[in-house]
């Protein structure tokens, strides 16, 4: 799949192939069994839509930057629209009929004839982000935070004025095209084509996608939930529980002894293991920690200052003036006496200087929006982002110097010694050091990626930190320009970064939901934390019940990883450094990858011939991700890959030791009948099992655990599976284990 975010997908309409562009700039192509068939990567901006041809030869696709791209089904580029304005495009779908396209752009919507040519034109003020033809093509839908209907000369027979926050993203027609859904934050909303709207759908919110069932039955919803609505009575048949809450914010105490991360409703305060210590109710959107205290100050909706206490007591609300506008920036001065935030009035922004105890002190004099600005911990001034340029301010908000720069500068962080600054743009890969004066050090090596939004200063002032948001990956670059390290980051378009002030820990959370915490030296995995959306429970591959956050009295540690279709599964420590690539210090497990963590398997499977399978030696076996569900973690194995297959593992044991030797056994389900496979310890045939898959499903699996006391007779020790099957299924396998035992009494 797309190494960053998916933006859209697309079956073709005779149902052999799928098309799937996202921020990382490529369509890819694939066969209705997941064969991939061919990628297309030259292009210049990410993919937002794609639509494939009435006759399923060919597919357009949206280049943000460069314009409307027509290609094969084999990913032959047969045409490029550029638009003359460099407008921005957003959505493309073709007529149903007569092969014209409907493009939406930043600037209206466009109708191009089957040639290509310019046809039509209708011209808005709003971001048009969404279009669709209606099955008989007869009419159009389109625009961004209004909802317009129009026949095919762009001439507009009804507008929708929803209320709800942010633009349409997609838009669904019910196959007689008499009636059409619109996914606008927080809700669905439905209309039909003589101008009414339909009663809203409950309990959708925050919805990305909608998608209209081809026979009519059902409505489907996607988004920080998956809903699927019976369209004949409009009743709820399914309605997922939220994974995970976005992290909006993320701050390291000055001693590194905590961690605060904000959500929409709540800020959790972990430790450095990352246990969560405390949950706050609280809208922290933006949060920093006010030195020597226990306290975070927070902005957050209603647009009011805060300092609310992390163990619970008192929350204070600043008065900040009157002020009511929305507040996109926050960071508190090294000595905690000042706090500047970056504040937005009808569109125009500016730049405030609050005292620690909520008094405006000053408005900051900023010709230009203050997209992002530093404290210089070196000299308490503040370093800030003015169009092409840096300006310095010291701790009163007066004017202490500035320099220019031949671009835009959208993120600044400058280093701790004071004498560099660093800044990145959004929509260029890279990081580029300068230092006070303006003259440039270096630029980072090019990299391929779509745009940095975060950037962090390593405490030794000898590494930075930053994140290629449409990749997905966290850069590190040293002081020569070079970068050392790609590392995995968030799924999410913003990803936040801060090193511990003794530089042993670097700190990434994003919009996923995630915290991750890595070693500030090799950069391996310390601990990965996930905040849930909702205090309702969420299951566990074992039944137990937990609610909320990492449970903080739990044994261990809990991870909580959702799959992509709605389910929960919570692992324990060991599990998640198996999936990790990192073992427990604590495991007496001296199995290595049992429970078939790694290597990750990005689609249903993956047979053991094409890659390798870390621990184990492997002949013919299928690692299987989301084709069935797992007895521990997200993966296992499937002991037939094509036909009889077998993994042996060669484990360190002591002589004359017993052993429990455990694991988990179910069946492929399909097709139906019975599997078997042989279990040999030592050389010997230790057991012969037989599954049924009767009353199995690939999502009600029902493992069963099977156990054995076992003897070494050496100091290594074979242990083996091996399929007695020769199709192409067979027993699965999961979560194997071998501890010692207690001597006898």
């Amino acid at each position: 799949g797309q190494r960053g975010e998916t933006m859209c997908v697309a079956w073709s309409p005779d149902g052999t192939m799928i098309a799937a562009g996202g921020t990382d700039r490529t369509v890819r192509l694939w066969k209705s069994d997941g064969m991939p068939v061919t990628t297309i990567d030259n292009n210049e901006g990410m993919i937002d839509d794609v639509a494939w041809a009435p006759d399923s030869n060919r597919l357009a696709f949206t280049d943000l930057w460069k314009g409307v791209v027509v290609a094969q089904r084999d990913g032959t580029i047969e045409k490029t629209i550029e638009l003359r304005d460099k407008s921005r495009i957003h959505a493309v779908d073709w007529h149903p009929t007569d092969g014209t396209l409907a493009v939406a752009t930043h600037r209206g919507i466009l109708i191009y004839t089957s040639n290509f040519e310019p046809k039509a034109t209708a011209e808005h003020t709003r971001w048009t982000r969404a279009v669709k033809w209606s099955p008989d093509g007869s009419w159009l839908v389109g625009n961004g935070n209004k909802v317009e209907i129009m026949s095919p000369d762009l001439t507009v027979a009804h507008t929708f004025d929803p209320d709800g926050w942010g633009d349409i993203h997609r838009v669904a027609w019910s196959p007689n095209s008499k009636t059409f859904a619109v996914s606008k934050h927080p809700h669905v909303r439905r209309f039909t084509i003589d101008g009414k709207e339909l009663p809203k759908l409950k309990g959708t919110d925050s919805v990305d996608s909608v998608a209209w069932a081809p026979n009519d039955d059902t409505l489907f919803l996607a988004g920080y939930r998956f809903a699927m609505f019976d369209t004949s009575d409009w009743s709820r048949k399914m309605l997922t529980q939220p994974v995970a809450a976005p992290t909006y914010s993320l701050d390291l105490k000055a001693d590194s002894s905590e961690l605060a991360d904000g959500h929409f409703s709540k800020i959790c305060v972990r430790s450095l293991d990352g246990r969560v210590a405390r949950t706050i109710p609280h809208d922290a959107s933006h949060l920093a920690w006010l030195p020597a205290t226990r306290d975070v100050l927070t902005m957050g909706w209603p647009n009011r200052l805060y300092r609310v206490n992390t163990d619970g007591e008192e929350t204070t609300i600043y008065d900040t003036g009157g002020d009511d506008k929305p507040y996109w920036k926050m960071a508190v001065s090294p000595d905690g006496q000042s706090i500047a935030a970056r504040v937005e009035n009808y569109g125009e922004f500016s730049l405030r200087l609050w005292n620690q105890d909520g008094t405006l002190r000053k408005l900051v004099p900023v010709d230009q929006d203050p997209r992002d600005f530093d404290w210089d911990w070196s000299q308490a001034r503040l370093v800030v982002t003015s169009g092409n340029g840096i300006r310095f301010f010291n701790s009163q908000g007066e004017p202490d110097g500035d320099f220019a720069t031949n671009y835009r500068p959208d993120y600044v962080r400058i280093s701790p010694t004071g004498n560099q600054v660093a800044t990145a743009q959004s929509w260029t890969n890279g990081v580029c050091v300068v230092d006070t004066s303006g003259d440039e050090q270096f630029r980072t090596t090019a990299t391929p990626g779509w745009g940095t939004r975060r950037l962090a200063w390593a405490p030794d002032g000898e590494r930075i930190a930053y994140s290629d948001w449409g990749r997905h990956e966290i850069h590190v670059t040293n002081m020569e320009g070079r970068v050392t390290h790609i590392l995995e980051g968030h799924h999410c378009s913003d990803a936040m970064l801060q090193w511990s002030r003794d530089g042993r820990m670097l700190i990434t959370a994003g919009r996923d939901g995630m915290v991750h915490a890595r070693d500030g030296r090799d950069f391996a995995f310390q601990w990965v934390g996930l905040t849930t959306r909702t205090q309702q429970p969420t299951w566990s591959v074992n039944g137990e019940m937990l609610h909320g956050d990492e449970d903080a009295n739990a044994r261990e540690l809990m991870y909580l990883v959702e799959d992509g279709s709605g389910r929960v599964q919570i692992l324990e420590q060991e599990a998640f450094y198996q999936r990790v690539g990192r073992k427990s210090v604590n495991s007496a497990n001296l199995i290595e990858n049992g429970s078939f963590e790694r290597p990750w398997v990005e689609s249903g499977f993956s047979n053991s011939a094409k890659l390798s399978l870390p621990g184990w030696h492997a002949d013919d076996v299928d690692v299987v991700y989301s084709y069935y569900d797992a007895a521990s973690g997200m993966q296992s194995l499937d002991m037939s890959g094509g036909s009889s297959g077998a993994a042996w593992q060669t484990v360190v044991t002591t002589a004359g030791q017993d052993y429990e030797l455990s694991f988990y056994v179910s069946v492929n389900p399909h097709p139906e009948g019975e599997r078997s496979m042989q279990v040999s310890w030592d050389g010997k045939k230790l057991d012969e099992i037989t599954i049924s898959s009767k009353g199995r499903t690939t999502r009600k699996m029902r493992w069963e655990r099977r156990q054995y006391r076992v003897r070494a007779s050496s100091s290594s020790t074979e242990l083996r599976f091996v399929s007695l099957e020769r199709s192409g299924t067979g027993v699965a396998l999961d979560d194997v284990r071998l501890e010692p035992m207690a001597s006898r009494p």
